[in-house]
């Protein structure tokens, strides 16, 4: 957020970033024609089946205590912590450590997959946050 007075124009204008700008205008039509070409929503209902299964994979795990899906996006809630503890920051540096960006809501690790993500990229997201589950879990 920008504080101050209108005409000091201290403030967020986005407007150029929103309303027509060619260059997004151009990069929007490709990821249509992209979408349409490698039929990219057909193939999701396969790879969220790849998500709720690494998900499954986490649910017994110590130190988990909930596992949701909405769509392409996947959460795993760790607890009981305090969030002062800050275990979900130490669970997405540990996947970092491992090759994989994510990160947390609290206590809660987002995981958010790529359309163009493949079989073989989902389960290495869920073996390194089954690993740094583990490292986190064992520092604790």
């Amino acid at each position: 957020a920008f504080l101050g007075e209108y005409h000091e124009f201290k403030t967020f204008f986005h407007g150029h970033s929103y309303t027509g700008n060619q260059l997004g205008c151009a990069a929007a039509l490709a990821n249509l024609r992209v979408f349409r070409d490698e039929q990219v929503l057909d193939q999701l209902p396969r790879k969220m089946q790849w998500l709720q299964a690494g998900l499954d994979s986490c649910r017994d795990l110590p130190g988990v205590v909930d596992v949701r899906r909405c769509g392409f996006i996947g959460a795993v809630e760790i607890g009981p912590y305090p969030l002062e503890a800050k275990m979900g920051f130490r669970v997405c540096d540990e996947m970092r450590r491992r090759g994989v960006l994510t990160r947390p809501i609290g206590n809660v690790i987002v995981i958010l997959m790529p359309y163009c993500v493949s079989e073989a990229q989902c389960a290495t997201v869920f073996a390194a946050l089954r690993e740094a589950l583990g490292a986190v879990k064992a520092t604790s």
